[in-house]
């Protein structure tokens, strides 16, 4: 056989990272049915929107979360949906449920600030068949 040690050194290399021990991907550690992630978030976010932190970072940081994570948890709780309690026992992950009510959020957002004459607005927009439609589940 030739003699490569160049080969044999990398071959070794890759073998030894093959063999290593592997790292557990982290799962949402649950806690008598509370996703513990979720609940730090959560709290964060919490404390962002009363104004406890000025930043989501600072809220990421001071809660022991990750700054997507808090700004996840800031649009679940501006949609008032059930799909907090989905999150918090872990039966939905806390990023995704977030992409999908980001809308939803926004339009309670937007509706919360605008005035009175900008909502009689919405309100000859959207009939209350239509609105009836929606919350009937009617197409």
């Amino acid at each position: 056989m030739l003699d490569r040690p160049h080969i044999d050194a990398t071959t070794q290399q890759i073998q030894s990272l093959l063999n290593r021990p592997r790292l557990k991907k982290r799962k949402g550690k649950l806690v008598e049915g509370i996703s513990l992630p979720a609940l730090r978030a959560i709290t964060g976010a919490r404390g962002f929107a009363v104004g406890a932190f000025p930043t989501l970072e600072m809220a990421a940081l001071s809660c022991g979360s990750h700054r997507s994570s808090v700004a996840a948890a800031t649009i679940i709780l501006k949609a008032e949906d059930s799909a907090l309690a989905d999150v918090i026992t872990g039966r939905k992950p806390l990023l995704a449920t977030a992409r999908s009510i980001l809308h939803a959020a926004n339009l309670i957002d937007s509706f919360r600030r605008a005035s009175g004459a900008e909502r009689q607005i919405f309100a000859r927009v959207i009939t209350p068949g239509a609105l009836f439609d929606v919350l009937t589940g009617a197409r």
